[in-house]
């Protein structure tokens, strides 16, 4: 049966890196080293399973059996008190999703028209740029450049700005370097981008992993084109409940609630992020493991090299000096599970997105192992 779907999305082939190659999936899961998905390596606050452990059976029932509020009054509340130290973000400039990922397609949603321009840099969060381009949208952008070691430009950014384009996209920090754009380079953007009418998407999934006055949340109230996403799946270590959040101003918000549904997010994630809120030490200490590990591996590199980084933040690109070599390939022998370049726009093959595991000393070894060889 030939399906009537959208013509553009007929021969649409969507680049991703959400699925797990057959390599990897031959591997019986105690023998491999997980370094995949950008999770919280170190887990979730204890605040979570205590509430879990204490929960009564009738609540658990009353919590899966009816609708959730869709006001969502008091996670908006406890997102407002967690950045009170670095922004005052009212409630009600706040929006729930099903994760970032799920925020962003609304704003493509309800931004994008066929033919509509965006403007972003590569590589950077590959699902927002197939989400334009499944609406009938054209993702441009500018590629990082290997001169500056990959590292983000707010001006080769700037220079690329059309009155054309309908929003500016940025990652940060980025995923898949794990760089953390300076909140000066965001403002850069954010004015230049109002002066030719455009919104500024900053996407934060990674957010948690740095301290908040590092958020452009500390610059909402300055630029009325900002909108700032966030997500409790990376640093808060909650992925599978799906949620995310979003600041916006209220003109825009009168736009977004025509086409954000109802019941996005369960009763059940709610209370369950609302005690993430509450435990500010877990990141803290998450924080300080994660660079530890992270400077251990990267001191430990000779001969292979990493791509402008930050090491608060799990993820970085890491890079085989031989151009010929498919880096994901070589690391699946070695029974390690990263991200392949193939997964992300203008990565070359010898790239691979890694996220630091919780014991780095398995990584440790397979790094020693692999440059051995050169």
């Amino acid at each position: 049966m030939h399906y009537k779907i959208r013509t553009h999305l007929e021969n649409f082939v969507p680049v991703s890196y959400s699925s797990v190659p057959e390599c990897i999936a031959n591997i019986p899961k105690e023998e491999l080293i997980d370094c995949s998905y950008g999770t919280n390596p170190f887990g979730y606050s204890q605040n979570i399973a205590s509430y879990l452990d204490d929960l009564q059976s009738d609540d658990f029932f009353a919590l899966i059996n009816g609708y959730p509020d869709t006001t969502y009054t008091s996670i908006k509340e406890k997102i407002s008190q967690y950045f009170a130290s670095a922004s005052e973000i009212s409630p009600s400039s706040i929006r729930l999703g099903t994760g970032s990922v799920g925020l962003l397609e609304k704003v493509t949603k309800l931004i994008i028209d066929s033919d509509s321009h965006v403007l972003g840099f590569v590589p950077q969060f590959t699902e927002f740029s197939t989400c334009v381009e499944s609406f009938g949208g054209v993702y441009d952008y500018v590629t990082l450049r290997p001169e500056n070691n990959y590292a983000f430009s707010a001006n080769d950014l700037i220079t690329a700005m059309k009155p054309e384009h309908r929003l500016v996209y940025i990652d940060n920090p980025s995923n898949p370097t794990g760089q953390l754009i300076p909140l000066s380079a965001i403002a850069q953007v954010c004015q230049a981008a109002k002066d030719l009418g455009l919104l500024v998407l900053v996407d934060e999934a990674y957010g948690d992993f740095v301290d908040l006055d590092c958020s452009a949340a500390a610059l909402f109230h300055t630029y009325d084109n900002l909108l700032v996403t966030r997500s409790f799946s990376k640093g808060l270590g909650i992925a599978g409940l799906r949620v995310g959040y979003l600041f916006g101003h209220d003109d825009f918000l009168q736009e977004y609630d025509k086409i954000d549904l109802p019941f996005s997010v369960t009763a059940l994630a709610v209370k369950v992020c609302e005690q993430a809120l509450e435990d500010k030490d877990f990141i803290v200490h998450a924080r300080e493991e994660i660079k530890a590990n992270k400077t251990a591996f990267i001191n430990q590199m000779t001969k292979t090299s990493v791509w402008t980084t930050t090491n608060d933040v799990p993820i970085f690109t890491w890079m085989h000096p031989n151009p010929d070599v498919n880096f994901f390939e070589l690391l699946a022998e070695h029974k390690v599970f990263t991200e392949p370049a193939s997964g992300f726009h203008e990565m070359p093959q010898n790239t691979v997105r890694l996220r630091i595991p919780k014991d780095i000393t398995p990584l440790l070894s397979i790094l020693k192992e692999i440059e051995k060889e050169l």
